[in-house]
This record gives structure tokens, sequence and C-alpha cells, in this order.
């Protein structure tokens, strides 16, 4: 190897160390073209394409380094990554079983394996490849929020195991860190000036969470709260923008080690510091364990409760928890008048004038939701939805529906609960303009168990479609039914009427939201 290739090399990993992905994606190409036979050159391109967001481009360059070299874990865990990002779920399945069996049974890729399970809804065989890789790092931080993030998507567990293996996150990974906490400190409003509120996510773009916080976000009252946003992403666009346009401070923190970011904070002079993203991906729960900020809160992108004795508050909807549930977590529970507050994006289409069965002679009943949110449980209860109106119709569409992720399980699931593959249409992936569009043709919107829709629902019935939904046993089982209280909308509204009903709402008045969580904010934290 030359001594200029090997600068080449070294250039591109310090770019890509850097964050200047395009200038490392450059040098690495030029490395390929130097040296076609180097895997490591291919494998450095593919991984600046990923980041960036170039899919395709990726799953090229990590076939072109495996090619070159067939044996190498991490070139088999990261194609199997991007597959599933483009919902190529069996064959990413296989890349990161491949990966794992190379690398001896590395934690990390367990990690990635039980990724691709769960977007499947294999929930038991993410489980226990979580479990197998904790159990073999028992200290990662990482792996233990991705198996409560999993957890709480999986069918069949009560609160008490939820809230449970929270402590035990708790103990671990917080206890440890208390010597170095901000005290908790009311403080005065009168003097202090606007309260200064941190906002910590990895979805500050283009994601279904970013439209239930930004509402939030881009329209407090800069007399009463100066917010400041620490990204934990890859990717920015427009929605970012929007974001940093509507912040007084910025900062980007991927990349950043905890303590690091922890420091940030205290500089910023943050009163309240809320997480947006919780257990999810991109989540970053060690800054939260060394409670920089004196008020530390969850809710929105993640509002089904942290456990942890780092936050004080969780922001939350009526009816979400029990009072069994309240006295049990460590954090305060404040119930807004909505779990969610939902602004469309600009030119929506408008809801359908006429109901689709007034069209079609029968009932359309859709269902736009992920497809690892279709568990058993849903299926059953779809099946006796439709068994009720044997000439009803199931429109499906969201991702990771299509025939090679969740679209055959779903297909013969149902027909095991009695419902007719000729019922039941699975629709294309679109953009966000025509998804919304094809809720014209429906008549009403099933949600989901035991994780209810957020997003979809507000989604459906901005666009004045009902929603049926069921109530699980835990908290992320009564999102709908919380949406649908706060909706309080009369028996047979739909289209444009009920629309209006949503916008006047707590779901869609935003100024009134806004000025609730406010309130409520200046009645806890400040005197």
């Amino acid at each position: 190897m030359s001594d200029s290739f090997s600068a080449l090399m070294t250039a591109g990993r310090a770019a890509y160390a850097q964050g200047r992905f395009d200038a490392a994606l450059m040098l690495f190409e030029q490395a390929c073209a130097a040296d076609p036979t180097h895997a490591p050159s291919w494998y450095g391109a593919a991984l600046c394409r990923q980041t960036l967001g170039d899919w395709g481009g990726a799953i090229s360059g990590y076939q072109q380094a495996l090619a070159r070299n067939s044996d190498d874990p991490d070139t088999w865990n990261n194609l199997g990554v991007a597959l599933q990002a483009i919902g190529n779920l069996e064959v990413a399945e296989q890349a990161l079983r491949m990966a794992v069996k190379l690398s001896g049974g590395r934690p990390a890729l367990l990690g990635n394996l039980a990724g691709a399970l769960r977007v499947q809804g294999r929930f038991e065989g993410a489980l226990a490849a979580l479990r197998e890789a904790l159990a073999a790092q028992p200290d990662n931080l990482e792996l233990h929020a991705n198996l409560i993030f999993t957890l709480d998507q999986s069918p069949g567990i009560p609160f008490a195991e939820l809230l449970a293996e929270r402590r035990a996150f708790n103990a671990r990974f917080v206890e440890p860190l208390k010597p170095v906490w901000t005290s908790p400190a009311k403080r005065v409003s009168d003097s202090a000036g606007p309260l200064r509120i941190g906002y910590v996510s990895a979805d500050f773009r283009r994601h279904s969470a970013a439209w239930l916080f930004g509402p939030i976000l881009w329209n407090h009252d800069p007399q009463r709260v100066q917010w400041v946003g620490y990204a934990n992403q890859t990717q920015s666009d427009d929605l970012t923008a929007r974001f940093r346009a509507a912040a007084s401070g910025w900062r980007e923190i991927l990349g950043g080690d905890d303590a690091t970011v922890a420091q940030w904070v205290r500089e910023d002079r943050i009163d309240l510091l809320v997480d947006l993203s919780g257990y999810s991906a991109g989540n970053r729960l060690g800054v939260f364990a060394q409670r920089p900020a004196p008020w530390q809160a969850s809710g929105w992108g993640y509002g089904v409760g942290m456990g942890l004795d780092c936050y004080d508050l969780i922001f939350s909807g009526p009816g979400i928890f029990t009072r069994e549930e309240i006295q049990a977590l460590p954090e305060r529970v404040v119930t807004l008048p909505a779990p969610f507050v939902y602004t469309p994006p600009e030119r929506t289409p408008p809801p359908s004038v006429v109901a689709p069965r007034g069209i079609n002679g029968h009932l359309t009943y859709g269902a736009f939701t992920r497809g690892e949110k279709i568990s058993d449980a849903t299926l059953a209860w779809w099946g006796e939805v439709l068994r009720r109106e044997p000439s009803a119709r199931l429109l499906i569409k969201g991702p990771n529906l299509n025939p090679e992720a969740n679209g055959e399980r779903v297909l013969s699931g149902l027909q095991s609960v009695g419902v007719e593959p000729e019922r039941v249409r699975i629709l294309p992936a679109t953009d966000q303009m025509a998804h919304l569009a094809a809720h014209q043709r429906l008549d009403a919107l099933l949600d989901t168990l035991p994780m209810n829709g957020g997003t979809s629902t507000c989604e459906a019935l901005y666009m004045g479609v009902p929603v049926i939904t069921r109530s699980g046993a835990t908290p992320a089982g009564r999102t709908g039914a919380a949406l649908l209280t706060a909706l309080n909308a009369p028996d047979g509204l739909r289209g444009a009427a009920l629309r209006q009903h949503f916008l006047a709402s707590p779901l869609g008045d935003v100024a009134a939201s806004v000025r609730a969580y406010e309130e409520s904010l200046t009645a806890i934290i400040t005197v």
C-alpha cells in the first residue's frame, strides 16, 4: 500500500470522524478508484452514503466490499442495517445473522439483529437476542434501552414488569451518577426572565414524532419561554430548518460524549431539559442520567414513562396512566388537555366530501401504521370487526409492510382469523401528501394493540376519518382513548365537520395547548 493511498484512507476516516461526511465520501471514492480491490475503501464509501441517507448507494458499496472480503462482520452488519432501512427485512435478517456468527456473538450486533426481528413483529426473538447481548455486556446502556423499548412494544408484558426493567436500568446507569447531579430548585420568574427549556431529540426532521412535538416548540411564547434544541441526528431537512429558526439556541450533539453534552446544558443555563426520544433510537439517556438541569422531563416523543430517578415530570394526556401507575412511577405525571398537539404540513388535501361507503356500497376500514405494530392481538381484533361486517374491506398502509417485511405475515394472520384475502389490500408506500390523500378512501381507521397509534390517529382525524380504538393494559395501549377523549367529538361526525372539530379541540388548537403547557410549567417550576 503506497503512502499516498494510506494518506487517502487516513484523511477519509478523519473527515468522517469530524462529521464531514461529503468530504469523507469523496476521499473514500478516490481510494476505491486507486485500488478497486481494497475492501475497506468500499466499506468507507458505503458508510458515508449510509450516514447521508443514500441507502441504495450504501447497499451497493457494502456488497462491493463483501465481494472482496466476505468475512468482515461489520460489513455484513451495516449491510443488514441498510437493507432494513429500505424494508427488505428477510434479507436484512440474513445479513445480520451472518454478522453475529462471524463476530462470535458480539453484543452490539445482536442488538441490531434484535431490531430486525422487532420490526417484523417477532418480539420473542428480539427479546432473546437482547438478553443474550446484555448477559455478555451488562453495562451497555444502549442495549438496555433497546430492551426496554422492545418490551414497551411487546404484547402481554404487564406494567409491573415494564417498570421493574426501568428500575434495573436506574440502578445500573443512574444511581452511580447521582453525586454529579444538579440539585432540583425552584426558580423565581420575576427576576430570572423567560423559562429556559432544552429539548433533546434525534427527530428534529421529517419524522412522524416531529409532527407531535413540533407544534409545541414552534409556538412557544418568547416572553415566557426560550428554548434550545439539542439535535442528536445525522440527517437534516426543511423541517430541521424550521426547528432551528424557532429556537433561541441550537447544538448538534451527535458524537458528543455524555459528559460534554451535559456540560453544554449547564453552560446554556437550562431550567428544564425535556427528553423527546425516551428509550427509542438516538436517545441520550446518558446525558439525562447526569441530571445537568435542575428539572428534567419526558413527553410527546416518548410518552409512556421513563421510570428513572433523573426525571421529575412526564407530560401526558387524560387517562393514559392509571392511579396505581401514577403512584408507582418516580416522576410526576402532568396531565395536559391532550397527549399530543398535531399540526399538519402545508397544502394538505381536503377530507372526502362523501363517505366512501356511499360510493362503494361497503364499509372501507383503514389501518395506516407501522408493520411491527400489527401484533397477533391486533389481527384478532381486526378480524372481529371485519367478521361483523361481511362486506367490509380493509386497506393497510405504512412502513415495513411490503412482502419482504410484514406483508405476508399480516395477510396470513388475517386469513387465520377468518378474513378472506380478497377483502384486504396492502397499499404501497407513498410520500406524505399522497399518504394523507389515501384517507379519502376510508370510512374509519382501526387502531393497533398493545401499542396504539399517535401520529396515525391524529392524521386520520384531521383528514375527517373517525377512529376506532381499543384500550390495552399499559399506558402505550391507552393513547387512542386519550386522543378521542381530548377530541370529544359527537358520534357520526366525519369529513370536513370532523376536521373543523379536530382543529378546535385540544388536539388541533395549538395556541390553547401551548398556553396550557406553559402555564403548567409556571405552576410547577416557578414561584
